[in-house]
């Protein structure tokens, strides 16, 4: 059986736009996440998913989760206005409308 890329399979299938989309999302705020968290602790985690309006960070351990938790404002702030004008379009506009950050471990 021949392997392909996820990226590719992604790319090629319609069928799979939604994940498509979702991912970019992700990746965007991940992004977005490293320009707005201090350097030891988003080495230290990763945005995992949107919930809705919620932005879900895995933490590697519980004091990483507490201190990303007492920022949870700073950063959602920092992750509303952090990219330019121009990457800020989706076909929906959760990224900009994000209310929440929960914090898991």
């Amino acid at each position: 059986m021949a392997t392909r890329p996820l990226a590719r399979l992604l790319g090629e299938n319609a069928d799979l736009e939604p994940v498509r989309d979702r991912l970019a999302e992700v990746t965007l705020l991940q992004e977005r996440f490293r320009q707005v968290a201090p350097a030891t602790l988003s080495q230290a985690c990763r945005v995992c998913a949107v919930d809705g309006s919620t932005v879900v960070v895995r933490a590697d351990n519980a004091p990483v989760a507490a201190a990303l938790r007492a920022m949870t404002p700073r950063l959602l702030e920092g992750l509303r206005d952090a990219a330019p004008p121009e990457k800020k379009a989706f076909k929906n506009k959760q990224v900009e409308e994000l209310t929440g950050l929960r914090v898991e471990v």
